[in-house]
């Protein structure tokens, strides 16, 4: 019972977790101009360019994480993966913005999803 329960939290958890990315997913497939101003503001992505195929790999990383995330597979690899996309999100949105700590909150959630046992 008390197993079952656990489990129950964690696909709960999983959910939760993979719709953050399912969320930024959707809005990179559907309003795709929200990721071009923030990728045409910052100085290394404007410099890159072709800002249309960087949405569309926003858009297919966050989905491919959220499968993996929904899946329960490879937690600690998911953790590595979702930090270090984070920590390239916050680059380029800024520190000195409100979505700093959104970022930090997800962060932080990666890092307990990866301590899950079970």
């Amino acid at each position: 019972m008390a197993r079952s329960l656990i489990k129950n939290k964690q696909v709960l958890f999983r959910i939760g977790l993979g719709g953050i990315f399912l969320t930024n997913s959707v809005i990179a497939w559907t309003a795709p101009g929200d990721f071009k101003d923030l990728l045409t503001s910052n100085n290394l992505t404007s410099h890159i360019g072709h800002a249309d195929l960087l949405v569309k790999l926003i858009g297919i990383n966050d989905a491919a994480l959220f499968l993996v995330i929904l899946s329960g597979q490879y937690r600690k690899l998911v953790a590595v993966w979702g930090s270090v996309w984070l920590v390239a999100v916050i680059y380029v949105t800024g520190f000195w913005k409100p979505d700093f700590i959104e970022h930090l909150g997800v962060l932080a959630l990666l890092v307990y999803y990866s301590r899950l046992k079970g």
